[in-house]
């Protein structure tokens, strides 16, 4: 009887402790994840709370905050609404103790403007901090409805050119054959460019290569260019009324070398505004100008702009090649129309011939 009592005492005791650490987890946590986020170059993070999982192997991370403590802030660094960092149970099954991140609802800000007010990470290796917050390497990666922004604050008017929606996906990140048939790792991601624009993006790539190993695509579609106005205004010193911009890109890099190409697409662009109330004759001219040159370089039958500009070299000292760029111009003007996708001509073996 006596031993029973003993049993149920030290059985209440250690529910006592564990129930105890439950509850203290989350705070223990929270400490760590603030604290080390607080070691960065530049740049300080907080976090507000953390919610435990033990049974499925994870901790959530309630609004995470990144700002700059240097110089002067506009807008915070990073910024995500929820963090969920777990084992991955379908790799775990295969024999794998890998981890996967899903972030939700962020906002990445790039700055540009003075030495105290640019802001772009600062000289951080951002995977340092990770590390530390999860100690599996990551094989799976999400960003659900994220915003990548790019903002000039020393410009007039302030630019602020954006992509929303995003959706990314990561996976094979550790290169590992018992998850994949491939150790090539890959990355897609989807979303809008600005208001009402559309992006598209694929890398495949080898994350343990010793020089980049890659093959990526991306395009960006139906972007009204009235949507680039602010940053037509600032940089330009013009506006305009009407038309759309595309942008197409292609490139691969293998063993130091890299080969690709960036072709851009503008269609029915008109940079005069006939109800503009009296513009001053230097500016009439110079809207005047800028429709003129595209009018030069535009397929009519199309109204669209185009060229392709093609690069290749040591992705150290990447060669862009200025000539094709006037020599496709004049040949889109009066011989062919660049047809508006990608053309599936760049691969990681035309980089062998970059490395001479």
């Amino acid at each position: 009887m006596k031993k029973k009592k003993l049993y149920l005492k030290i059985g209440v005791i250690l529910l006592g402790i564990l129930v105890a650490f439950r509850l203290a987890l989350p705070y223990i946590v929270l400490k760590y994840v603030n604290n080390t986020l607080s070691e960065l170059n530049g740049y300080k993070g907080h976090v507000e709370n953390i919610d435990i999982h033990l049974i499925r192997g994870a901790y959530t991370i309630h609004h995470l905050n990144i700002e700059k403590t240097e110089g002067k802030s506009y807008v915070p660094f990073f910024l995500a609404k929820k963090t969920d960092l777990s084992i991955q149970w379908k790799a775990l099954f295969k024999g794998a103790l890998v981890g996967e991140v899903i972030i939700y609802n962020s906002a990445l800000n790039f700055v540009n403007g003075s030495k105290g007010t640019s802001q772009n990470g600062g000289n951080n290796d951002w995977r340092e901090p990770v590390k530390k917050l999860f100690p599996l390497k990551i094989n799976r990666f999400e960003v659900l409805n994220g915003e990548i922004h790019y903002r000039d604050y020393s410009a007039s008017p302030d630019i602020n050119l954006y992509l929303q929606s995003v959706h990314t996906v990561a996976n094979n990140l550790t290169n590992s054959e018992k998850l994949s048939k491939t150790l090539v790792a890959n990355i897609t991601a989807t979303g809008k460019v600005m208001k009402t624009g559309h992006f598209s993006f694929t890398l495949e790539f080898d994350p343990y290569a010793d020089s980049p190993y890659f093959n990526m695509d991306a395009k960006m579609e139906k972007l009204p260019a009235t949507e680039l106005n602010d940053f037509f205004k600032a940089y330009g010193n013009f506006d305009v009324q009407e038309g759309t911009v595309g942008l197409y890109i292609e490139a691969a890099g293998k063993d130091g070398g890299i080969k690709g190409y960036v072709k851009p697409l503008i269609e029915n662009l008109n940079v005069l505004k006939p109800k503009e109330e009296k513009p001053g004759p230097l500016r009439f001219l110079y809207e005047a100008a800028i429709e003129g040159l595209a009018e030069i370089f535009k397929n009519h039958p199309k109204d669209r702009v185009a060229t392709k500009v093609p690069f290749s070299g040591q992705l150290k000292n990447p060669d862009i090649q200025i000539w094709p760029v006037i020599s496709n111009l004049i040949s889109n003007a009066f011989i062919e129309v660049l047809l508006p996708n990608i053309d599936n001509t760049i691969n990681m073996k035309d980089t062998e011939k970059q490395k001479k």
